[in-house]
C-alpha cells in the first residue's frame, strides 16, 4: 500500500474549489484555499515521487518542503507518445495565462520570490502574501491531472 494518496490529493484540490465557490469571499476564506491547494500540491509530488521508486524516508526529508519536492523530479522521466521524457516538463505547465510567469514551477516556487512560507505562514501569518486562492487552487489541479496522467509511466533515472 502506498503511503501517499493521489487521491486525496485530489480531494483535497475539490475542497479548494469548493471553499472558493461556496465561502464568503474575505482573506480567511482565500487563506484557507490556499494552505488547501498546496496541502493537495504536496501529497501529489509525493506520490509521484513514491511512485516514481524513491524511498518513502526520503521523501518525508522533505518534509513540507514544495520546491525541494519538485526539484526531485529532475530526476525522473515520463513517457510522452511513447517516447521517455524528463519529468521536468511539469514546471512549465501554464496553470493561468492572465499572470506572468503562473507556471507550475514557478507557482510551486513561490516563496522564492517573497510568497508566504508554507505551511506556518499560510496558516499563522498575519497577512498571507501569496498569489490569488483561485490561482492556487487552479495549481493543485492541474498539478493532480498531470501526476494522474503520468502516475504509472513516471520513473527515476
Amino acid at each position: 500500500m502506498a503511503e501517499y494518496d493521489l487521491e486525496l490529493s485530489r480531494q483535497m484540490s475539490l475542497a479548494s474549489r469548493l471553499l472558493l465557490s461556496s465561502g464568503a469571499p474575505g482573506p480567511a476564506r482565500d487563506r484557507a484555499a490556499i494552505y488547501i491547494a498546496l496541502v493537495a500540491c504536496e501529497i501529489a509530488l509525493k506520490a509521484g515521487l513514491e511512485k516514481a521508486g524513491m524511498p518513502v524516508a526520503k521523501i518525508r526529508k522533505h518534509q513540507h518542503g514544495l520546491a525541494n519536492l519538485l526539484a526531485e523530479f529532475s530526476r525522473c522521466e515520463i513517457s510522452v507518445a511513447g517516447q521517455r521524457q524528463p519529468a521536468t516538463r511539469i514546471r512549465a505547465i501554464v496553470v493561468d495565462p492572465a499572470f506572468k510567469d503562473a507556471t507550475i514551477g514557478h507557482l510551486i516556487e513561490a516563496e522564492k520570490y517573497g510568497a508566504s512560507k508554507f505551511p506556518t505562514e499560510i496558516r499563522y501569518g498575519d497577512v498571507v502574501n501569496h498569489f490569488p486562492a483561485g490561482v492556487m487552487t487552479a495549481l493543485s489541479e492541474q498539478l493532480v491531472d498531470w501526476m494522474e496522467c503520468h502516475i504509472n509511466d513516471i520513473r527515476l533515472v
